[in-house]
């Protein structure tokens, strides 16, 4: 039989029912509290580019159109607020942005970037925009192109100072580049090359930059006389003009190659320096060497961390310009570093180091000397001083009592001492008194004075005489004395022209390294044995 609850009863069972309602409700309450709820609106999240950078743009022109960024909230919406800080800058790309970094939204959240520029060289940069801890906005890529021509250099590519036959057309054509501020190559622009000294004719001097900026003149033939011709080459209103060439007319074409390799990229002025030294010892070694293939060879054994690797004609020589004692102390210092073992042109060095004291180029530059220090540096490494002793090469003979008690007795040399340069005695005079790194590796200063190869920088003029470059070939290289300069031992003015400033030494400037053999295509090394 069905009976109704009574009044208790149900009023038992509705409590029951509304409480497991407040109870599902409140757990929905709290899931529905959790992550799935939209982001609040109007809090700034993030910055949106609304006008993108022109997708291409000259080196240090302005954006076109001007890039608008907009500061939005998490569901993606602008943030209506003015005063927040947005700031543009380059996020990939070798560039520097330039221009009003840094601006404030309006109230509509924008952000207008008005005279925005891009410096540098040329490809794809990649700009952003970011305000404190908000996510950036990256901008696509903007191409830049080079800018308007600025400066007139070298081209590297050709010689800057060079020997040539003369009556022949030089080896090396005169070339120069066009560049914007940055150094980016600038076609277009009209270069004129014109031949200054040296009675020479040259053909193709209009020319016009071409791709990547490069200008080379046509033909450059050298005078009739032995001796230094000049071109120039000039562009109207850029920086750097005239860019000036250098070519010895000679009798004679040297076939030795020096090749440089710089660890720290030199000044313009400095790389003449060295292009300067590099011709004059081309044009006193005329022989070509064998091509010598050293693998890959570490330089540490001579104080230097680098590697040098491949096929070498005829001598590689690295330079590193680096602080090293400060100013007026050692000036520089070099060595071999590898010889040959073998072959047509055994113990001629093959790899060598030089370096150069930064504290002292400024001084050196400025005093007209540096040409001069490099120069001598050089030739210790082919091997004036630095190969004398110990080695297979019996040049230093400390038994014979020369005007300084030791003297050079290899042949060549003495022989040219006694007869071109009007020298005396059984030896060439050597220095044993001026100190580690001075003494048996150079010419006596007392009675040489002011010839490039004593140990101090003396005088006006410092000749290269035929004594130096003739003892070159006691080491085994073939050698022209007629570029050598004017040298006589018993007439002063020719050791020391010119006001006299006081002789300032080169220091202890032979770098204390292991000299080693290198075995060809292997890169294999062992030390020289000293004899």
């Amino acid at each position: 039989m069905f009976r109704l609850p009574s009044p208790a009863a149900h009023f038992s069972a509705v409590t029951r029912l509304l409480a497991l309602a407040g109870a599902t409700a409140l757990a929905l309450g709290a899931c529905s509290s959790g992550g799935n709820d939209p982001p609040p609106a109007g809090v700034p999240k993030k910055v949106v580019i609304i006008t993108q950078p022109t997708a291409t743009v000259a080196n240090r022109a302005t954006l076109t159109p001007a890039p608008v960024v907009e500061v939005r909230d998490g569901r993606d919406d602008p943030v209506l607020q003015a005063g927040i800080s947005v700031t543009a800058g380059i996020s990939s790309g070798n560039a520097v942005l330039t221009g009003t970094l840094t601006g404030t939204t309006d109230a509509a959240g924008r952000v207008t970037f008005p005279d925005l520029q891009i410096q540098g060289t040329v490809g794809t940069k990649v700009l952003q925009f970011t305000s404190g801890s908000l996510k950036a906005a990256l901008s696509s890529g903007v191409t830049l192109t080079p800018g308007p021509a600025a400066k007139l250099v070298w081209n590297p590519a050709s010689q800057l100072v060079q020997a040539g036959l003369i009556n022949q057309s030089v080896l090396s054509k005169p070339s120069v580049i066009v560049t914007d501020p940055e150094g980016n190559g600038v076609s277009g622009v009209a270069v004129t090359f014109a031949v200054e000294t040296g009675s020479g004719t040259g053909s193709g001097l209009s020319q016009t930059s071409a791709a990547g900026g490069f200008a080379t003149v046509g033909d450059w033939v050298l005078g009739p006389n032995v001796g230094p011709n000049t071109m120039s080459a000039n562009s109207n209103g850029l920086n750097g003009t005239p860019v000036t060439f250098t070519a010895d007319g000679v009798l004679v074409l040297s076939q030795f190659s020096i090749d440089l390799v710089f660890l720290v990229p030199p000044t313009a002025a400095q790389a003449a320096a060295f292009a300067n030294a590099k011709n004059r010892w081309e044009q006193a070694v005329t022989g070509d060497l064998e091509d010598f293939n050293v693998g890959t060879v570490s330089l540490k054994s001579c104080g230097v961390d680098t590697n040098v690797s491949g096929v070498i004609d005829d001598l590689k020589i690295v330079v590193e310009l680096k602080p090293y004692d400060g100013v007026g102390n050692v000036l520089g210092a070099a060595t071999p570093c590898f010889l040959r073992p073998n072959g047509p042109n055994p113990d001629t060095p093959i790899i060598g180091y030089m370096f150069f004291d930064t504290a002292d180029l400024a001084n050196l530059e400025a005093n007209g000397s540096l040409s001069d220090v490099v120069l001598h540096e050089m030739g210790h490494v082919l091997g004036f001083g630095t190969i004398w002793e110990g080695f297979s090469f019996n040049v230093i003979d400390p038994g014979v009592v020369g005007p300084t008690g030791l003297g050079y007795t290899g042949g060549n040399g003495l022989t040219a001492f006694l007869t071109v340069n009007n020298g005396n005695g059984t030896v060439v005079p050597v220095d044993a008194t001026g100190g580690e790194g001075t003494e048996r590796s150079h010419w006596d200063e007392n009675l040489l004075r002011s010839e490039i190869m004593t140990g101090f920088i003396s005088g006006i003029i410092r000749p290269l005489s035929a004594t130096s470059i003739a003892s070159l070939a006691d080491i085994g290289y073939q050698v022209n004395l007629g570029v050598a300069n004017p040298f006589d031992y018993t007439n002063p003015q020719t050791l020391r022209a010119g006001p006299q400033p006081a002789p300032i030494s080169f220091g202890d400037d032979i770098v204390k390294g292991t000299i080693m053999y290198v075995e060809k295509g292997t890169g294999r090394t062992w030390t020289v044995p000293r004899r």
